[in-house]
């Protein structure tokens, strides 16, 4: 991370205005979410909720700071996010070649130190969010709880004490970090831990306590959150961007206007499930007060979808023209309506639900579902049964998406590309999306051996199907360069990304094979399993950490498409047999052990059907010895043959993309590098 060749930030007349302005639309935005959560906690109960007549509460003071620090805490939230991702993504390079140019410009520089500022408020707030929450929590006021450590202690195992403990420390390296990265990829990595700050609060919020499906409610939650930060934070960047000029500011818009339009899709789909995980019956919606409220929530966020249309419409098509103030008298207005939207969500979060009914046979496996005991597995019930994930679907469908409309790009340039290829990126993906959200995912629920078939296929057979679809290649043949070079776009963002040490670091397959290991170990054996699978959380982390670690073990080992090394067949043939010798001791281990790893008996799982908790873990220890031993040998074979055959069709060729190649370049699949479209 750079920390030199700092920008100039000399005081002038414009950012003392900027900052009255920030200023202003800061109190603006505050007294509208505030006065807006207040309402929303008066009518729908909110104020009082948890109660109990006769019983000691946490008094007045933290019934009514909890629901102020969280309005606080969203703010911030929304703020620094979106600074964050205006100096990634939405300001100009400063001069210079880009591909050489490794830090950010004076706008983002500007950006990144005000992120500091509000990352610092986001701090403080979630500090206070977790003294109150311990009130709230055991019904004790906050100033007694400060003088009796010892009580206060036995609330942090207490959703959502926990998870906002790790949102504050990350949010703490946030504030310190700001301060000092310059890069542009350490930009961007700050960006990621801001929005990895957001969702841990998100779990228990006011879909923790949904008495549908939990896990669904979840999933939509952690998109909706992302959705709304990026949206409401993007914007709010944007209309601070005083010292950018107007055809900046217009080309920043114009980008940010894209991802605006895929957030409004992924808050309102994300929504409509979380209503649909919620409320139990539907008609709830328009029969009780929560019911309401979420009504209120659809309306104001048809009005910011009415207000994003204007802005395509009407704003920036005068902002072109070199008139930038009716862009920032609407952003200001929309900023206020999303502040006001935030001060409803945090007085719905605490507001009680209509009473639900839960199912009858139903298992609470893991704390994450409330579906009901399934039958005795067999063919079509793994084939048919569902437990759909939102989040994984969605990734297979957005990657299956992308990839076809690569191929219609480059079919329009009369390329051609790889049948195998395209049949091995769809049954991937089709694969995955079973494995996650099939039969083998509802069987995971209460079966450890099927959990285990799911971490095998995501580490081994799905990573190795998306490898052999050569994304990489297709889409650095697809993908246009940037009309101006100070605005770098997806092919130049890929460009860096394949030239990062940090990948170069990654995509070492014994660095993989370790990373592997490393993550059985703690899974498995240290009590970890049990906990990651109890979250509704934990299974997301799990296997998008599994599907990465693989993806990048089997990219190394095969050096197809574009991989940053090209292995020698010694270290392909050490990489596989260590990954073969992991599964071996896995198995193995699994069959020795006595110990309920998963916690099934502890949480009263019982099955009607199959064998005992830790005789199904002796056969989730047999299927790793002898399927997915067998399976990797065969595996190995076929990826060494593949990589030879690939050699033998063309010779290998190193190297990136000059950032001034043809915007289509043609390329030879296996060598997964470009060559002349003559």
């Amino acid at each position: 991370m750079t920390t030199s060749s700092r920008p100039s930030t000399t005081p002038t007349r414009g950012s003392h205005r900027g900052l009255l302005t920030a200023l202003g639309l800061g109190m603006a935005s505050l007294t509208a979410a505030v006065l807006t959560a207040a309402v929303v906690l008066q009518l729908g109960g909110g104020a009082s909720s948890g109660q109990i007549p006769g019983m000691p509460g946490p008094g007045p003071v933290t019934r009514w700071a909890l629901p102020a620090t969280r309005v606080l805490t969203d703010l911030a939230a929304v703020a620094t996010v979106g600074l964050l991702l205006a100096a990634a993504a939405l300001g100009p390079l400063p001069a210079g070649r880009p591909n050489q140019v490794r830090t950010v410009g004076p706008h983002a520089y500007r950006w990144v130190r005000a992120a500091g500022w509000t990352a610092l408020a986001w701090f403080i707030a979630t500090a206070l969010g977790i003294g109150y929450s311990a009130s709230d929590i055991l019904g004790r006021p906050l100033h007694e709880l400060i003088g009796d450590p010892q009580v206060a202690g036995s609330a942090l195992d207490l959703p959502p004490v926990p998870g906002l403990l790790v949102a504050a420390g990350l949010v703490a390296l946030l504030t310190v970090a700001c301060r000092f990265v310059l890069s542009r990829a350490g930009v961007v990595l700050l960006l990621g831990i801001a929005l990895a700050a957001t969702l841990p609060p998100a779990f228990g919020g006011h879909s923790g306590g949904s008495s549908g499906d939990h896990r669904l409610a979840v999933s939509a939650m952690l998109v909706h959150v992302v959705g709304v930060v990026l949206w409401a934070g993007g914007l709010l960047a944007l209309a601070l961007a005083h010292r950018l000029s107007t055809p900046d500011l217009d080309h920043a818009v114009r980008r940010y206007s894209r991802l605006a339009g895929w957030c409004l899709a992924a808050v309102g789909l994300s929504g409509l499930l979380n209503v649909l995980a919620r409320l139990d019956p539907l008609s709830e919606l328009w029969q009780s007060p929560y019911g309401w409220l979420v009504l209120a929530k659809v309306g104001a966020f048809g009005v910011l979808a009415a207000v994003g249309g204007l802005h395509r419409t009407r704003t920036l098509p005068v902002l072109r023209q070199g008139r930038r103030s009716a862009f920032i008298q609407l952003a200001t207005v929309e900023l206020v309506i999303f502040a006001a939207t935030i001060g409803l969500a945090v007085g719905l979060s605490r507001t009680p639900p209509p009473a639900g009914e839960t199912a009858s046979g139903t298992h609470g496996a893991h704390g994450v579902t409330s579906a009901a005991m399934p039958d005795a597995p067999g063919l079509l019930s793994l084939l048919l049964q569902w437990r759909p994930e939102p989040i994984f679907l969605a990734a297979a469908g957005v990657a299956i998406v992308l990839y076809l409309a690569g191929l219609r790009r480059l079919r329009r340039h009369g390329d051609s590309w790889p049948p195998g290829a395209t049949l091995s990126w769809l049954s991937g993906w089709l694969l995955f999306a079973w494995t996650t959200s099939g039969g083998l995912a509802r069987y995971g629920e209460v079966l450890f051996s099927a959990n285990l078939v799911q971490h095998l296929a995501l580490a081994l057979a799905i990573p190795l199907l998306l490898v052999a679809g050569h994304p990489v290649t297709l889409a650095r043949r697809t993908l246009p360069l940037a009309e101006d070079p100070r605005w770098p776009g997806p092919r130049e963002w890929l460009r860096d990304l394949l030239n990062s040490r940090l990948l170069h670091i990654l995509m070492r397959p014994h660095v993989a094979v370790a990373v592997q290991a490393a993550i059985a170990l703690v899974v498995y054996f240290t009590g970890l399993y049990e906990t990651m699978w109890r979250s509704a959380a934990g299974h997301l982390i799990t296997y998008g950490l599994v599907l990465v670690v693989g993806y990048a073990l089997w990219w190394g080992v095969t050096g197809i498409d574009t991989a940053p090394h090209r292995p020698t067949p010694r270290t392909q043939a050490t990489a596989l047999g260590a990954t073969v010798v992991l599964l071996d001791l896995l198995g193995v281990a699994l069959m020795r052990t006595s110990v309920d790893i998963g916690g099934y008996s502890d949480i009263g799982v019982t099955r009607p059907w199959g064998a005992s908790v830790l005789g199904d873990q002796v056969l989730a220890g047999q299927i790793t010895l002898w399927v997915a031993g067998s399976a990797s040998v065969l595996i190995a074979v076929a990826a060494l043959l593949a990589t030879w055959l690939a050699r033998r069709t063309g010779p290998p060729r190193n190297g990136l993309d000059s950032p001034n190649s043809q915007p289509h370049p043609t390329a030879d699949v296996h060598a997964g590098q470009p060559t002349s479209p003559n």
